[in-house]
């Protein structure tokens, strides 16, 4: 009986030890399972954040790209005309050879308006003037076809992209920050 006893306190012995190794087991097991769940929350949060991002991104390209569009209106206006503008003032200039040509000598008052208008310098210039405002419509068009390229916005489905083209239109875009 004091075998029997003894193996009962050794039993019971066991068991407690086994019931607090359960406890600590079980312990460590929603100790583990809290921290999954903040973590879980995290990368919850993390997501949401992300999708909200890329909202803003797409929602971003999209305004990039409709910019560019409304630029371009203007700037192919402006484009369009600079070469019929051109030649008008080449004929106008041409205009004023041959009256020139015809009454070599003007009268005082144009003589003086030519002196202040400085003629001389405005026929070397404004074919100059033009030749440089097509340079910036050219710019601003380029500009604008980077800035869609950029954004892609101008289409929600994916298409096919050409690497090497967008890198030249984020440096054209970025170009004044690099120098």
């Amino acid at each position: 009986m004091d075998r029997s006893e003894s193996d009962r306190t050794k039993l019971e012995e066991t068991n407690k030890k086994k019931e607090c190794l359960l406890r600590k087991v079980i312990d460590e097991l929603k100790e583990y399972q809290n921290k999954l769940e903040e973590r879980s929350h995290e990368l919850e949060m993390m997501l949401l954040n992300l999708q909200i991002m890329q909202n803003k991104m797409f929602t971003l390209g999209s305004l990039v790209a409709d910019v560019a569009h409304e630029i371009n209106n203007p700037v192919g206006f402006i484009a369009g005309n600079l070469t019929p503008a051109q030649e008008y003032i080449q004929n106008l200039l041409h205009l004023i050879d041959l009256y020139q040509q015809t009454y070599p000598k003007a009268s005082q008052e144009i003589q003086e308006r030519i002196q202040v208008i400085d003629l001389e310098y405005v026929r070397e210039d404004l074919p100059k003037l033009i030749s440089s405002m097509k340079e910036g419509t050219d710019r601003i068009y380029n500009i604008s076809n980077s800035l869609r390229t950029f954004s892609r916005g101008d289409t929600e489905q994916k298409v096919f992209f050409n690497l090497h083209e967008g890198i030249n239109s984020t440096l054209l875009i970025l170009k004044h920050r690099l120098t």
